[in-house]
């Protein structure tokens, strides 16, 4: 682990939907993770969503789950947990992943008096203004939650960070997903989004309110010292803007079945929660079948959610 080094470490690997297993065990042992004489036995995972619709970038992909449970695996972290949604509301299709690895559903921290590392998933998003809903924004979620007694937990803190899909429509001059298949992790939660912020152009945090947050929270010391990359560091280099990757329009509807199926079971949903959730709208719609139809994260994406509309449906 890297809790004792005098710059923060941050990890960053491509990654592609055919290898994004093996992808996620490359960055977290970047990140110093297969030293099993220095991890907790225990680890929960906390995969976080900005939106419960499962829509690009809005939440932390299935495929973050399943790869960083199996590397941590690896590494001798044999008990693990995952803060789960209900099932009615795991529209990410989380709870098939958790069920073929062994892990274990909980609703708050379990056992706060031993040491765990706590495994913050968050998808790599931009939203209004060029607000980063990033690591740091999650810790603070989690510590003020009465769900569970997260700053009462005695161990390391992980962030990782999936930046396979980064817009959810809604960002500036965008109606479609913006993919990059490129991954984080440190284990400076406030050293990630520094970074982040550094690749999408938006600037470093709040430099008073972060800090603070992140001193509070165990969340890191970036800010004072620049963090150490390591890894596939000349991906950062590469231009990111948030123009849709498709030109010419797109149908509102997909002809693929499985894809249909996907969508039909999101509206239906929506019908019964209509309450609950966010307003489902026609360019939604688009965004996501684009996005599920013409990339190859999409379609991982999809052979994911194949189990969860099998539940839906019973």
């Amino acid at each position: 682990m890297q809790a004792n080094q005098s710059s923060p470490l941050v990890s960053v690997v491509r990654a592609s939907a055919t290898t994004i297993v093996a992808d996620y065990a490359r960055l977290l042992a970047l990140a110093g993770i297969t030293v099993a004489a220095e991890l907790p036995g225990s680890a929960l995972l906390v995969p976080l969503r900005a939106r419960r619709f499962p829509f690009p970038g809005a939440g932390a992909p299935p495929w973050q789950l399943e790869g960083v449970a199996r590397a941590l695996r690896a590494a001798g972290v044999m008990t693990l947990y995952a803060l789960l949604p209900a099932p009615p509301d795991d529209l990410y299709g989380y709870a098939p992943v958790a069920t073929a690895l062994g892990i274990t559903r909980v609703t708050h921290v379990p056992a706060p008096d031993r040491a765990l590392l706590v495994t913050i998933l968050v998808p790599c998003r931009v939203e209004y203004g060029d607000a980063l809903f990033g690591a740091m924004h999650g810790m603070e979620r989690l510590s003020t939650s009465d769900a569970i007694g997260f700053r009462r937990v005695d161990g390391p803190r992980l962030a990782v960070m999936d930046a396979t899909t980064i817009s959810d429509g809604r960002d500036r001059l965008a109606d479609r997903a913006e993919v990059r298949g490129l991954l984080f992790a440190s284990y400076d939660p406030l050293a990630l989004d520094t970074v982040a912020r550094a690749w999408f152009g938006s600037g470093p945090p709040h430099a008073t309110t972060a800090p603070s947050v992140a001193q509070r929270y165990a969340g890191g010391i970036a800010g004072r010292r620049d963090p150490v990359l390591l890894g596939d560091t000349d991906a950062l280099e590469e231009p990111w803007s948030v123009t849709p990757p498709y030109h010419g329009a797109l149908p509102g509807r997909a002809g693929n079945t499985t894809t249909a199926a996907v969508l039909q079971a999101y509206q239906r949903l929506l019908r019964v929660r209509a309450r609950r959730f966010a307003r489902w709208t026609a360019a939604d719609e688009t965004t996501l079948t684009s996005w599920l139809r013409h990339t190859a994260w999409g379609r991982l994406f999809r052979s994911y959610q194949a189990r969860a509309v099998a539940r839906w449906r019973e």
